[in-house]
């Protein structure tokens, strides 16, 4: 249940990211020369909550088949220190008038490496490594890569956040992050976020054909969400 709002899936998503904390103006005095370079990930906080519902209906009930709804909420906070990860979880699932809860407290080893690379003409790079191995011994391992521009929140004088644009990045997906620094000295860089957002979606599809009366019937399903992440983040100087 890796959930961490900096892993870089989370950069093909169309949305902006807003942030609202507060930095020390004098880790930032120096931080034009500062922030040039590539940090590493070396620990983060985050605690996640969703909501949602989905609304199932179906074209024929020939078979037994009525339209019902059902809703979740899932919370998630998640410690990362190196490549050791404590996560707790929890869930509550409404169905047909059934409510069921599940919740986990886990810690566990990932071989995560997570990277950002700020160039002085306003270029930057985030890139991910990882190796897994499953239950059965075969790695799962994968890289991935992506480029942008970045610059800072507010005036070139304050420094208190970065604005990453990953607009052009694809012809598929845009958006842009703003994260707002806590520190920011000649090895470590920490930043702070709080982001919401929303989703929906609605998509129809085949689902079984009815031998009483030869009908094939369809399923609709119309979901609608909302969430919030929040947490910490610290990098160190390469």
């Amino acid at each position: 249940m890796k959930n961490n709002f900096i892993k870089t899936g989370i950069l093909l998503l169309a949305f902006s990211l807003f942030i609202f904390s507060s930095c020390t103006k004098t880790n930032v005095k120096h931080g034009n020369k500062r922030i040039i370079g590539t940090w590493e990930l070396t620990s983060q906080k985050s605690t996640s909550l969703s909501s949602g519902t989905y609304n199932y209906t179906f074209t024929a009930n020939t078979c037994g088949y009525d339209n019902f709804s059902s809703s979740y909420t899932h919370k998630d906070s998640t410690v990362t220190e190196g490549t050791t990860v404590h996560e707790y979880y929890s869930s509550i699932n409404t169905s047909d008038g059934v409510t069921t809860t599940d919740a986990g407290d886990t810690t566990y080893t990932q071989n995560d490496i997570f990277w950002i690379t700020f160039n002085e003409d306003g270029t930057c790079k985030m890139k991910e490594t990882s190796k897994d191995t499953d239950d059965n011994g075969y790695p799962d391992n994968y890289d991935s890569e992506y480029t942008g521009y970045w610059s800072w929140i507010d005036s070139y004088k304050e420094k208190s956040g970065i604005v990453f644009d990953f607009t052009n990045m694809s012809k598929s997906s845009s958006g842009t992050m703003r994260l707002y620094i806590q520190t920011l000295d000649k090895k470590q860089l920490v930043f702070s976020y709080t982001t919401t957002y929303t989703s929906s979606s609605e998509y129809t599809y085949f689902w079984d054909y009815c031998s009483d009366d030869g009908t094939d019937v369809y399923r609709t399903r119309k979901s609608n969400g909302t969430g919030t992440e929040s947490g910490e983040m610290s990098y160190s100087k390469q």
